[in-house]
């Protein structure tokens, strides 16, 4: 049932391509500079803290760049956190997004998870590549497996990123040299690599949990394995591991469950579900959050082109000449 799902799906995907290949269907212009951040997976390929990156690049050459988000809360509230010195507007419909972006005084727009959402022009289409499934899983399409669009939908990118946190450095060189086979876009890497934890709560709380022990360590995010792998690399020895659906909260006698594991330690979690955890815990639970840092293997001198010419316009003038 899962397969015949998966090819309905992806004979709606097909019908989308066409209409967009052959004209029937015209990306909106926007106001500003659009650069996409997107992927063929669902969730786990570091599409958020890559937005992230960007702005921080963007800013550094003088441009002053806006996250656009569907408006989740959970997606909002974490690209406010990751970014403090851009702001951070959602809107179901993200040209609308955009446009209160550009009124908000941005120069370019950074919009997370948008490869599929082909309704706006983009400047430049970044697509990352999740080393931790590509050549580890089969390739199905939703809902049979985690992939969005058949591998020839790299061939629509402008740049493609392969992205690693579990996986070693030679697989991940391995699936690049793959993508290049495929598109003739540049393919570089980059690696999530775990950088200590921090309080999810405001300041003055403890800055750290004491001792290698943290009571619990909550997972409810795509590849909740990386994370927990992750949390011991840092040193923290969780005694009980609570892995949650997607974007998923505990029910009441779970939630019970951590609260009395995690009073004399704390707990460490995502900073995704922080922000679903912490309405629901009690307001003396110590709660640390992992924190990664993005560090590149090969690739980001293309990249920083990639976005001078965006900056420049040229981007957008080599569409319109295409």
């Amino acid at each position: 049932m899962l397969r015949a799902a998966a090819a309905a799906y992806g004979a709606g995907i097909g019908v989308w391509t066409f209409a967009y290949e052959a004209g029937l269907a015209v990306p909106s212009a926007t106001e500003i500079p659009t650069v996409s951040v997107g992927g063929l997976t669902v969730g786990g390929s570091g599409k958020t803290p890559f937005a992230a990156e960007l702005c921080r690049l963007l800013s550094a050459a003088g441009e002053r760049p806006a996250v656009v988000t569907r408006g989740y809360p959970d997606e909002l509230s974490l690209h406010e956190w990751l970014g403090r010195d851009w702001p951070v507007v959602g809107h179901p419909e993200r040209g609308l997004a955009v446009r209160e972006a550009a009124g908000r005084g941005a120069t370019v727009a950074v919009l997370d998870d948008g490869f599929q959402h082909r309704r706006l022009d983009r400047s430049l289409d970044i697509v990352l590549l999740d080393a931790d499934l590509v050549g580890r899983v089969a390739w199905r399409l939703l809902p049979a497996g985690p992939f969005r669009e058949p591998p020839a939908a790299l061939t629509r990118a402008d740049v493609v990123v392969v992205t690693r946190r579990a996986a070693r450095v030679a697989h991940a060189a391995a699936v690049a040299r793959w993508a290049r086979g495929v598109s003739s876009a540049p393919v570089l890497r980059c690696a999530l690599e775990p950088d200590g934890v921090e309080p999810a709560r405001p300041a003055g709380g403890p800055r750290s949990p004491g001792g290698p022990e943290v009571g619990v360590a909550v997972a409810g995010v795509m590849k909740p394995e990386p994370f927990l792998a992750s949390v011991r690399e840092v040193g923290l020895r969780p005694r009980l591991e609570v892995i949650l659906s997607d974007h998923g909260t505990p029910d009441p006698a779970l939630l019970e469950a951590i609260e009395r594991e995690a009073a004399d330690s704390g707990l460490v979690t995502t900073w995704k579900d922080a922000l679903r955890l912490l309405p629901l815990l009690s307001v003396n639970l110590r709660v640390w959050c992992l924190r990664e840092r993005l560090t590149w293997e090969e690739g980001r001198g293309e990249l920083l082109e990639r976005l001078d010419q965006v900056a420049d316009g040229e981007g957008r003038r080599e569409r319109s000449r295409g």
